[in-house]
């Protein structure tokens, strides 16, 4: 029996997944084998581009891999090849997606929730199944904004308010800290309160606004961190905390 090693990825776009046809007769994730001294990721890259035509991506992760073997024309384990499959998460927001391998002349964006029904290879199905957990973490619409106040009741009133607003899920107070800044020309140092609040990106306007409008400072800090990954249920538990008004 041939055993060969191949590399890929799972390409999330939104919350969809790209899956290519082979040769017209299956579906799986883009993929292929691993030539002469090529290492993992660089094929995992080489052949997502020739199968789906995506230069756009950025990695995520490796998630893991698996062996099973390569389908025959029937769509049945053919025992002649047995295939090590490793594959990366990446994401990408390029649209225009065309193959450029002949043995690959179709592709679709799937929901994740879908993607399972359509792979082909019972083994395919069950590492996509397996590692839906982690990919939905890192289709996150999580941020974490960051300000500071020159005292925790002040810290307090605002978090609190910005809660009942339903602008945030959660706001953490962080105990004192020294601050030392410039502030027209002049060296300071104060003592404050930093605040963290985890929202989401759809909020990050109206909630920056809202900072403003009240925050006792003239130019508060506002900074915002994306969050790469973040539990699926804490994700859907934020977004239904935060109503848009």
């Amino acid at each position: 029996m041939k055993k060969t090693k191949s590399s890929g990825g799972i390409i999330l776009r939104d919350n969809n997944v790209v899956i290519v046809s082979q040769k017209g007769r299956s579906w799986s994730l883009p993929k292929g084998h691993v030539e002469n001294d090529e290492s993992l990721i660089n094929t995992a890259y080489r052949e997502i581009y020739e199968e789906t035509g995506i230069e756009e991506l950025e990695l995520l992760t490796y998630i893991g891999h698996y062996t099973r073997y390569k389908l025959d024309k029937n769509n049945n384990d053919d025992k002649r090849e047995e295939k090590n499959i490793h594959l990366y998460l990446f994401k990408t927001q390029q649209q225009k997606t065309t193959p450029l391998d002949p043995d690959n002349p179709e592709l679709k964006w799937v929901d994740i929730n879908e993607v399972e029904q359509y792979l082909s290879h019972p083994k395919d199905k069950d590492f996509f199944k397996q590692h839906i957990p982690l990919i939905k973490a890192y289709t996150s619409n999580i941020i974490c904004i960051e300000t500071t106040f020159k005292s925790k009741e002040e810290a307090q009133i605002l978090c609190k308010n910005i809660i009942d607003s339903h602008l945030a899920a959660c706001c953490q107070i962080s105990p004192e800290m020294t601050s030392i800044y410039t502030w027209e020309n002049t060296l300071c140092e104060d003592k404050e309160y930093r605040c963290s609040i985890k929202t989401n990106t759809e909020s990050y306007k109206k909630l920056s606004s809202f900072i403003k409008e009240n925050h006792s400072y003239d130019c508060p800090q506002i900074i915002a961190y994306p969050s790469l990954a973040a539990d699926y249920d804490y994700s859907q538990w934020l977004n239904r905390s935060i109503t848009l008004i």
